[in-house]
């Protein structure tokens, strides 16, 4: 092949690859949820947070408001030790889909039309130090949901862990 050929074939071989130099190409991330849990005292707070772009993987099928609906109307959620003795007292979760525009057909391309769902549970625990773990029922209403990412946060520590279909047991001690 001559010097002229190889050039060329270089050319036609790199210009996809130049014309997508500002493009961001990201991994997709898996269908996950993150939950912040916080122990103060005796209140427990769970803090959800999907991803925009992680809701149409965790519910392909199902409106936004619909998942919202589905996880505010669900009575456990969560499941702390029955030794602490924890009481729920507040549920609430939030997300909606953004109305389409069609005057900014552009801005579709770039921004989603979903927004993320974001909610709390709270409980009062009688007997906090006898928390030893959280099972999480995400699954029953997110049946497609592949991770969990956790933080946990109480007074004396901190930890993260990870729960998947096969591990909801979130452990406090």
């Amino acid at each position: 092949m001559s010097l002229h050929r190889l050039i060329i074939v270089c050319l036609i071989i790199a210009s996809p690859l130049l014309s997508a130099k500002n493009q961001l190409h990201r991994a997709v991330e898996p269908a996950k949820v993150n939950l912040d849990i916080n122990l103060s005292g005796q209140e427990l707070t769970i803090f959800l947070s999907v991803a925009e772009t992680a809701v149409p993987l965790i519910a392909p099928d199902t409106s936004i408001e619909t998942v919202v609906t589905e996880l505010s109307e669900h009575k456990t959620l969560f499941s702390p030790d029955a030794a602490a003795q924890c009481t729920q007292h507040s549920q609430r979760f939030f997300g909606a889909s953004l109305p389409e525009d069609d005057n900014h057909q552009e801005a579709h391309k770039t921004t989603s039309s979903i927004t993320p769902i974001n909610g709390f549970v709270t409980y009062t625990c009688q007997h906090p130090k006898q928390l030893t773990y959280i099972i999480s029922h995400l699954a029953e209403v997110l049946p497609e949901l592949k991770e969990t990412h956790v933080w946990l946060i109480t007074e004396q520590w901190q930890n993260k862990q990870r729960l998947t279909p096969k591990k909801t047991t979130i452990n406090i001690r």
